[in-house]
């Protein structure tokens, strides 16, 4: 595994304490097992001004997104650094992650990694996704 700094920085997110659950089957693959699923509540990561993104699980005090840390003003956020597994997925591929969300069926259109959060310096397996070679090309030095 290879381990890549973000660019994102100032991220907007907003947080929702309730239960919540988010159907991603329509940008993750047509799986009945793409559901974000967070039963505590979750940071919501907003594509733009009015348009959420997807969610991201709270740390333990809620203080920032898990694989965020605090950024320059009150809901911005910074991505810490993520590992990347370094196979490559092609199209027509199916990987199943077991993650914070909850059961992930990816449904790979495109060149795509699997990638995981950091924990005490080290890949967390725990919490993973599959993220496009285009996506991690434009978010995070590789």
């Amino acid at each position: 595994m290879k381990k890549v700094l973000s660019k994102q920085r100032s991220v907007a997110f907003i947080i929702c304490r309730s239960p919540l659950v988010i159907d991603k089957r329509g940008s993750w693959g047509n799986s009945p097992e793409n559901f974000q699923e967070a039963p505590n509540g979750a940071f919501l990561k907003m594509k733009d001004a009015t348009e959420v993104s997807h969610l991201v699980q709270p740390n333990a005090d809620f203080s920032a997104p898990v694989g965020w840390v605090p950024g320059s003003a009150p809901g911005l956020f910074d991505k810490a650094p993520i590992w990347i597994d370094e196979k490559i997925h092609q199209a027509g591929e199916t990987i199943e992650v077991d993650g914070l969300d909850g059961f992930m069926e990816y449904i790979i259109t495109e060149p795509s990694v699997t990638v995981y959060n950091e924990q005490d310096g080290q890949p967390n397996l725990k919490d993973g996704w599959v993220q496009k070679m285009t996506d991690l090309e434009k978010n995070y030095i590789v």
